[in-house]
């Protein structure tokens, strides 16, 4: 197979696990309200 491109391993369009990776927005942590919110509705639901 020849080179996808010369200047780097992968296309910009390419979808392997690593570039998906590489191009996922970095998940925020979540607030301290926000956590206890989510902690009331479970004991709420029964979860």
């Amino acid at each position: 197979m020849g080179r996808s491109n010369w200047y780097y391993d992968h296309p910009p369009t390419c979808n392997c696990a690593q570039c998906t990776e590489k191009r996922a927005p970095a998940k925020k942590p979540k607030g301290t309200l926000s956590t206890i919110l989510d902690k009331i509705k479970a004991i709420f639901t029964g979860r």
